[in-house]
Parts: C-alpha cells; structure tokens; sequence
C-alpha cells in the first residue's frame, strides 16, 4: 500500500492548490478594491475641481439657470461619491472574507505538512527499530552458530 506519508501527498497537493486558488481570489479582490478606491479619489478630486471652477466664475457672477444646474449636478457628484463608498465597504469586507479563507486553507497546508513531517519521522523511527531487529537476529545466529 505505500507509506502513510507517501499517500498524503494527495492529500498535501490538493491543499496546496486549494490554497493558490485562495490566494489567486485574494488578489483579485484586493485589485479590484484598489481600483475602486482610486475612482473614489478622482471622483474626488473632480468634485473639489469642480467647487473651484465654480467658485472662480462666482466673483464674475453667475445666472440662477447656472447656479442650478451647478447644484444638480454637485447633487449628483455627491450621489456618485455616496455609492463608491457603499461599494468600498462591499469591496473591503470581500476581500476581508478573503483574507479569512486564504488563512484558512494556508493552516490546513501548513497543518498537513507539519501531519507528514510527523508521519515520516515515525515511519524512519520504526525503520530504525526494523534495522536494530535485523541486526540483533543476525548476531544471535552467529553467536548460535557453531561449525561443527
């Protein structure tokens, strides 16, 4: 049947894979989480730029068709910036989730290598002892052994 350890490698490769897929996932979700924090940013930044423009043409005077439609689309940017962040907090709490999984399956990687290690050095011990048998019977035939 083989050596116990030898059987678990199975068992350790498909921890192993299972582990890359988590972190594959990881990475994938903190990419996307990054690339939704810079739009935040430039959503941002576009908004303060904006106020600025404004703000400049506000000493030169502006109409009541233009302060409003400044208005609505300040409203507008706001509604923006308010859904980027709910999706932020999505995107943050998947890639916490994650995080959590890619732990998971890294210990019980980690665990089963650590179960094979353990698994090899018994089955070298018993070996030993194997050996130590073998040689002791040896010795005791010769020992036994008596040419006539």
């Amino acid at each position: 049947m083989g050596k116990r350890s030898e059987r678990l490698k199975i068992v350790l490769d498909l921890a192993h894979r299972k582990e890359a897929e988590t972190l594959e996932t990881l990475a994938k979700a903190q990419k996307e989480l990054n690339g939704e924090q810079l739009r935040l940013r430039q959503l941002e930044s576009y908004m303060g730029d904006y106020q600025d423009k404004i703000r400049g043409k506000g000493g030169a005077g502006i109409s009541a068709v233009e302060y409003a439609n400044f208005q609505g689309f300040m409203y507008q940017l706001g509604v923006a910036l308010e859904q980027q962040q709910k999706k932020l907090l999505f995107l943050t709490q998947q890639v916490d989730v994650c995080t959590r999984n890619w732990r998971v399956a890294h210990e019980k990687t980690k665990g089963m290598e650590e179960h094979i290690a353990a698994c090899r050095r018994s089955e070298e011990k018993e070996l030993a002892k194997q050996e130590q048998r073998m040689l002791d019977e040896f010795s005791q035939l010769r020992n036994n052994y008596r040419p006539d």
